[in-house]
């Protein structure tokens, strides 16, 4: 066994041992291996456990392993139970969808016999009067046959979107994605929902566009490739508008994903070395580098549905729940006394108490997501004003705003809602942790917003990059193992 590997073991138990902040200093003393060794062993342990890296005022780098030593990669309990209800509610969405499609291609039937009945009497109507089938008015015509079916045929469209994405704006003035509702477009352009999928959206909501849970990697990698492979921390931060401590983590994830070193300057500043990220000869992807502060986040919106389609489905969803708990109070018992108890038990079963737990629960579920959706619209309203100061602080030149300075800068926009100083105050003091500032009183009594250290660190990794020689081109092949 070779020194490094001894010593990666003795670091190892280190850790275990409830040693979780260490510099290559001490790796190197608890080890007992020279300095690279130490190095290399500690960058090894970074592969395997969760951890963070972390840089004091005087160019020091702590790797810090946290309060427990986790695997990297293993998800904890909270994780695992999130994912589990995740999953659970799925499967509830896609029975419940069955379900209701089973409801109306019953009732369907019910109303095609009807109809169907309906034509018979028109017909026999229209025969007495004229003398014949010519000219009868009042049967059912091609058209409303075609639009009977075409309404049968949606109970089988499960999705009730597109895979396109449209803009909407927001109460906010806020700019959003969306989905593409799934229906036929009228003369105007203008998509119209079909009335199956206006039922599943008032139950279920409408699908929202959720980022990929790799795109933030994607945009990572595509970055370095246009910044000479390296990156500091405060760019984690505006490309994916991590908090502090989950910016800490990123960064760390990034440089074992990617393979990348952590490097200290002579200033204190802490970026990652990308090197072989770059170095490629396949042709990429054309990921788009966005800012997190250039996309609004999508409210939950409740149906999505017109108020008048809302009014018909819920009217419809009422009449059930109401003739449904007449049935179980024993209605069909007083209405048809001469039929058998057991006919009218089984009977009181599928037209009371199904369709009363059916429709129950179809009001049930939009009802407690109206609640849910409050809270969390409220937290998107929160990140979508973070963006709007992120975007303000990012592009401070000199890192200092006052208060003055900053409500005018951020409320420069026509379109977007105008900030309060309340509001300002609230974001800006989780911002300042996060990107380092700092809060001071001006000699005039007003308050100053200071992100030197993030201007820094922006102009620092500025100059490294124009120092680096080299495009990370593979240069000329001279040797293939496929040539003789």
């Amino acid at each position: 066994m070779d020194e490094t590997q001894t010593g990666l073991i003795s670091l190892e138990k280190q850790l275990k041992g409830g040693k979780r902040q260490l510099t290559i200093g001490d790796a190197a003393s608890l080890s007992a291996i020279n300095m690279d060794d130490a190095k290399h062993a500690l960058e090894a342990l970074v592969e395997k456990y969760e951890s963070r890296l972390k840089v004091t005022e005087n160019g020091d780098l702590i790797y810090d392993f946290g309060k427990s030593l986790r695997r990297r990669g293993k998800k904890s309990w909270k994780e695992i139970w999130a994912e589990v209800k995740d999953k659970a509610w799925t499967v509830f969405k896609f029975l419940f969808r069955i379900w209701i499609t089973v409801m109306l291609v019953v009732y369907f039937v019910l109303f095609l016999v009807l109809m169907i009945g309906l034509v018979v009497i028109s017909i026999s109507r229209n025969s007495d009067d004229d003398g014949g089938f010519e000219g009868g008015g009042g049967g059912m015509n091609f058209f409303q046959m075609y639009l009977i079916m075409d309404l049968f045929t949606d109970l089988f469209v499960y999705s009730t979107v597109t895979r396109r994405t449209v803009y909407r704006t927001d109460p906010n003035g806020y700019r959003y994605k969306e989905y593409e509702p799934l229906g036929r477009k009228d003369k105007s352009g203008k998509t119209k929902k079909s009335f199956v999928a206006s039922v599943y959206d008032f139950v279920f909501g409408p699908p929202r566009v959720e980022p990929d849970a790799l795109e933030n990697y994607r945009e990572v990698a595509a970055y370095l490739r246009e910044q000479k492979a390296i990156m500091v921390q405060s760019e984690v931060i505006g490309l994916a508008g991590h908090k502090k401590e989950e910016a800490e983590d990123f960064f760390t994830d990034c440089l074992v994903k990617f393979n990348g070193k952590a490097e200290v300057t002579d200033q204190g500043t802490l970026y990652g070395d990308f090197e072989d990220l770059v170095r490629g000869k396949a042709e990429l992807d054309d990921t788009k580098v966005q800012w997190y502060w250039d996309e609004y986040e999508a409210p939950y919106r409740q149906t999505a549905n017109s108020q008048m389609r809302n009014v018909i489905v819920g009217g419809m969803n009422g009449v059930n729940l109401f003739f449904s708990f007449k049935v179980m109070q024993g209605w069909l018992f007083d209405l048809l006394p001469g039929l058998p108890p057991d006919t009218l038990a089984t009977a009181s079963i599928f037209l009371g108490i199904v369709p009363f737990v059916f429709s129950l629960i179809f009001f049930l579920i939009p009802t407690v997501r109206y609640f849910r959706n409050r809270k969390k619209n409220k937290e998107i309203h929160k990140h979508n004003i973070r963006k709007r100061l992120m975007k303000t602080i990012f592009n401070a030149r000199d890192g200092q705003l006052p208060e003055e300075t900053l409500m005018a800068l951020v409320n420069q926009s026509e379109k977007e809602e105008k900030l309060d100083r309340d509001q300002i105050k609230e974001i800006m003091e989780d911002l300042v942790y996060d990107l380092g500032g700092e809060l001071t009183v001006g000699d005039s009594g007003e308050l100053v917003y200071h992100f030197e250290d993030l201007r820094r660190e922006i102009e620092e990794v500025k100059r490294l990059r124009a120092g680096k020689k080299g495009d990370g081109g593979l240069g000329e092949v001279v040797f293939d193992s496929g040539q003789d």
